[in-house]
């Protein structure tokens, strides 16, 4: 962050400008003979709830007074429950430009008690260094979701915004709300309490439009929103789903089992071994071709198909070395014609009957 004389100036003139969320200075400052502080060069307007953690670099010593831990000069202006890291800066100021704490201090809550922690701010000690952040930043990266009835576990959610899975539910003629069970840290949250569910399109089957659930945060967990898709569907045959190409498997002398994937609802869906169809592998142990025979099993899949891979013999590889090796094929001596000469060679390695020709 390169800070100078008109540098992180947030009011000018008649224009008031108030930090009131984003203000969060973590990089290190840097100055050279101007005016630079933690997060703010000069402050013409009002500051409020802001901080720096970051280092502060000086490049003259003749521009100290012009330095801060938050603020380098405060112009008429006011700041106020703002704070700045005094060992990371190596700052002290503390004459109305931000008030300097411990590293320690930065990681109490009480620190910042006149700060909204239930609804705009968060702290928690595994995350951003355990001081405050944004809770529109928050990514619930220790959350562990169960959607009860849904073939997942999704942990952790891999978006603040969307879970990355998409379910199905059979249709009943009755609107369907999946059941949510989330934990965070070993605690779990309670529904209408921590957090509450909306619904979209959830009661009609719709083979190509999938309904939606909305996990919306509450109260330590507000600003946080989750989404999930599901389709409701009729049963179905188990033919409906594409199954990936299954590529050829190297003979081992036992039963080879080789993954299969298998999605519905244009590919938007994974089906899921033991809840949505059951394998039985033949002819999987032999080279040649093996067969996989899917059958839908649970409320939605019906009826059985087929698919084959291909078992081939290994490639054998040889280690060859002078015993039982003879090579052949390399004259002693060739006429110069001026162009490349490429002789004939063949090598025979005698316990595999190995030959190699003309190999360069």
């Amino acid at each position: 962050m390169e800070l100078s004389k008109n540098t992180n100036v947030f009011q000018r003139n008649k224009q008031k400008f108030i930090i009131l969320l984003l203000a969060i200075a973590v990089a290190t400052a840097m100055a050279n003979t101007a005016t630079g502080g933690g997060a703010v060069g000069v402050n013409f307007g009002t500051i409020e709830n802001s901080y720096s953690t970051g280092s502060i670099w000086v490049n003259s010593l003749s521009a100290q007074s012009t330095i801060g831990g938050l603020v380098g000069q405060n112009q008429g202006g006011t700041i106020t429950n703002s704070f700045f890291d005094s060992q990371r800066s190596g700052r002290n100021d503390n004459d109305g430009r931000g008030t300097p704490l411990t590293t320690e201090q930065m990681r109490q809550q009480a620190t910042f008690a006149q700060w909204n922690l239930h609804s705009i701010w968060r702290m928690d000690a595994q995350m951003y260094n355990g001081e405050p952040f944004l809770r529109a930043f928050y990514p619930l990266i220790h959350a562990q979701f169960t959607i009860e009835g849904q073939r997942a576990t999704v942990s952790p959610a891999s978006s603040i915004f969307v879970l990355p899975y998409t379910g199905i539910m059979l249709h009943t003629g009755s609107p369907i709300q999946p059941t949510v069970q989330i934990e965070y840290n070993g605690q779990s949250l309670t529904l209408d309490t921590d957090f509450r569910l909306e619904f979209e399109n959830n009661t009609n089957a719709n083979n190509t439009t999938p309904a939606r659930m909305r996990i919306i945060g509450m109260g330590d967990y507000a600003g946080i929103t989750l989404g999930y898709n599901f389709f409701i569907t009729n049963q179905r045959g188990i033919t409906l789903g594409n199954v990936s190409a299954i590529p050829n498997q190297t003979h081992t002398g036992t039963p080879i089992r080789p993954d299969v994937v298998i999605r519905d609802f244009n590919n938007t869906v994974i089906l899921q071994e033991g809840v949505d169809y059951e394998l039985n592998y033949t002819n999987n142990t032999n080279i040649g071709t093996a067969t996989i025979e899917i059958i839908g099993i649970g409320d939605i899949y019906t009826g059985f198909r087929t698919v084959n891979f291909s078992i081939v013999p290994p490639v054998d590889t040889y280690q060859i070395n002078a015993q039982n090796t003879t090579i052949s094929g390399i004259p002693t001596s060739v006429a110069f014609n001026g162009q490349a000469h490429i002789p004939s060679i063949t090598v025979n390695h005698t316990p595999h009957g190995l030959l190699v020709e003309n190999e360069h």
